[in-house]
């Protein structure tokens, strides 16, 4: 059998057959209440957002981490109000979303350089906060976590960062020394690192906890525990992260 003779039966061995290749699942849509009780007068009260369809580094997913955190920041807005803040890991954004809204100086939200990733960030913020784009109070950037942190820094005039969010980032356990690296170059000196995830694989939560453990080790981070309602400490875990210049101690985990 030659070639001529597939195409002619309508066949070619070169031709992929139709939907060997799957394409992507398509993006999702989410919506965030704010809790009346938080919302300022003239602000937004409903965060309507896309998520990817499906990526490798979980971006698809809304983890409860990153809502809870949001909420966090939302009912203690002095860690919002004129500060300097920057998102890790962000993926929906929505802890910076609502910083950014409750009077953050600039937000810079980070996710892995991938134009896919970002583009989705700054197309959620267009839709939902476009005054706070357009005045370059929010911001969004590709970053590499324990990369180098020019590209961060030009976004707030050299200035360190006075509170930076992580929310359910630790399953990355490869990864918790970069992350360490990045907090101790772009925290300001009382700064504060807000860290809140949950143990997706309990039977690795050890090792979700072991970046606690290095951040005191290594890092020389004073490490507390945020205290919570039974209901949200039940499935996440909120902790601070703020330099220390006591001598190291170990690190005891509470329930």
């Amino acid at each position: 059998m030659d070639s001529d003779t597939d195409s002619e039966n309508g066949f070619s061995m070169f031709t992929e057959p139709e939907g060997f290749r799957q394409k992507p699942p398509p993006p999702t849509e989410h919506v965030f209440e704010r809790k009346p009780e938080n919302i300022q007068e003239g602000t937004i009260k409903t965060f309507n957002f896309q998520l990817i369809g499906h990526h490798s580094l979980w971006a698809h997913c809304l983890w409860n981490a990153g809502v809870v955190c949001t909420h966090y920041l939302d009912s203690h807005k002095e860690l919002c109000k004129g500060k300097r803040i920057l998102e890790l890991g962000a993926a929906a954004s929505l802890p910076s979303f609502i910083a950014a809204v409750n009077g953050a100086e600039v937000v810079v939200s980070t996710d892995y350089p991938e134009k896919e990733l970002i583009d989705n960030i700054k197309n959620n913020a267009i839709r939902n906060i476009p005054e706070l784009v357009e005045n370059k109070t929010f911001n969004a950037i590709g970053y590499l976590w324990g990369s180098d942190i020019s590209e961060l820094m030009k976004i707030t005039n050299n200035k360190k960062f006075d509170v930076i969010i992580m929310a359910d980032l630790l399953f990355n356990h490869s990864e918790h020394v970069h992350m360490l690296q990045t907090c101790e170059k772009c925290l300001s000196p009382d700064g504060v690192v807000l860290c809140m995830y949950t143990s997706h694989r309990p039977w690795l939560a050890e090792k979700d906890y072991n970046f606690f453990t290095i951040a005191q080790e290594q890092f020389n981070f004073k490490v507390e525990k945020y205290p919570g309602s039974e209901e949200v400490r039940s499935t996440i875990h909120a902790y601070s992260l703020r330099f220390s210049n006591e001598p190291k101690e170990p690190v005891e985990e509470t329930n």
